[in-house]
């Protein structure tokens, strides 16, 4: 019964929205940190679960979301060889953000934060590209 009701809150919510989050950047100790760090991150995201897309920040580039269901967004799930992951995880009803790269591990992080909906900003444009020129004669 409280999954159906969940189901139902999260279809009642705009498909289209901003995410303002704050949380904890913790940098995992290695050669390049010593001994890691622990820093305040904010991040800005727009989401579109309709189309299933998201981008980040000034949005220089749109990227499509990993999985959506009741409980959570999964915005990437990269896992290209065994112990190195970057994943960036949603909970759809309590807002908090987790965020973990181990893709290189002197870079290796976790973000742990909390996101609040705005309304939702739109994706930009896209640009031409301005190195594409015509084909000669103009065809």
């Amino acid at each position: 019964m409280i999954g159906l009701m969940a189901a139902l809150a999260s279809a009642a919510l705009p498909q289209q929205f901003d995410l303002d989050c704050k949380g904890t950047l913790n940098a995992a100790p290695n050669a390049m940190a010593r001994g890691g760090y622990s820093n305040s991150w904010t991040g800005h995201f727009r989401m579109d679960l309709t189309a299933k897309t998201w981008c980040e920040a000034d949005c220089r580039s749109v990227s499509s979301i990993e999985m959506i269901d009741n409980a959570q967004i999964v915005i990437r799930n990269d896992r290209p060889e065994p112990g190195m992951v970057w994943v960036i995880r949603l909970d759809r009803n309590t807002g908090e953000y987790f965020e973990r790269n181990t893709l290189l591990a002197e870079n290796a992080y976790n973000i742990d934060g909390r996101c609040h909906r705005l309304s939702f900003s739109k994706f930009p444009e896209p640009q031409p590209d301005p190195a594409a020129r015509p084909p000669v004669g103009g065809q």
